[in-house]
């Protein structure tokens, strides 16, 4: 069952625990710069930590690497999976936010600095040019690259058949703009079932057997209403605000 954040316009799922991280490994990703929620940092570690399909870890979109690390601390304290972090690091979005510069001498001073540099394999290339030629299998998929329609769901296309039975799908950002649309698309497959939110988080597990439950079905009901939602959730917060700013006038 889902709850309406009616502050932010997010949808929560009061069923979802990603876990608590200890101070030392909190301190390590909150160090990097990024954009990623505490729960949401906690999700991608332990989902990290408790990964012992074969395959690796796939990262689509790394920026400064703070994803990166909770997934390499994760890997880490886990079965050690190597990660492989696709980014060009020369995207417009990415030179807006570090000085016109390529992110990519941050990435890699970020990841050393957390001590995760030797689990982890740097793709400075688009994903679309990466997966056209992959052919390794996939334990953990992490989407957080292109956030149009067609960049996410290209990533989709490409990387998820590469996902092994059992293994973890997860969009960052799903509950924003095109992205609840491509995630209903994607897991809205057969093949994919238990999913979850976890703030900006939506995430599935692949399954040739895969059967969907309730929850599942509810989930996806809620991000074909999100775009609705949020919208009446924006416009009674600024009924709120336009209420409060009568009452300190009178």
């Amino acid at each position: 069952m889902s709850t309406l954040n009616a502050q932010r316009g997010e949808i929560v799922p009061a069923t979802s625990a990603p876990g608590i991280l200890d101070r030392a490994t909190k301190s390590k990703i909150d160090a990097v710069e990024g954009w990623l929620t505490d729960r949401e940092a906690a999700f991608l570690y332990h989902a990290a930590r408790t990964c012992t399909l074969v395959g690796g870890i796939v990262e689509i979109g790394s920026f400064k690497g703070k994803s990166t690390v909770c997934l390499g601390l994760g890997s880490t304290a886990g079965t050690r999976l190597p990660i492989y972090a696709i980014d060009p690091h020369d995207t417009e979005i990415q030179a807006v936010h570090n000085a016109g510069a390529s992110s990519l001498p941050v990435f890699e001073r970020n990841i050393a600095e957390a001590g995760v540099a030797h689990l982890v394999t740097q793709i400075p290339e688009y994903s679309g040019d990466v997966g056209r030629n992959w052919i390794r299998p996939i334990a953990f998929l992490w989407i957080d690259g292109d956030h149009s329609y067609e960049g996410a769901l290209r990533d989709a296309v490409l990387f998820a058949p590469w996902v092994v039975d059992g293994g973890i799908v997860a969009f960052h950002d799903a509950t924003q703009g095109a992205l609840p649309q491509v995630v209903r698309r994607v897991f809205g497959d057969a093949h994919y079932s238990r999913l979850g939110i976890v703030d900006s988080i939506v995430y599935a597990t692949k399954s040739a057997v895969a059967r969907k439950s309730l929850r599942d079905v509810l989930v996806l009901a809620a991000l074909s209403q999100y775009g609705r939602a949020r919208t009446l959730a924006r416009a009674l917060h600024l009924r709120d605000l336009f209420k409060r700013g009568l009452r300190l006038l009178r």
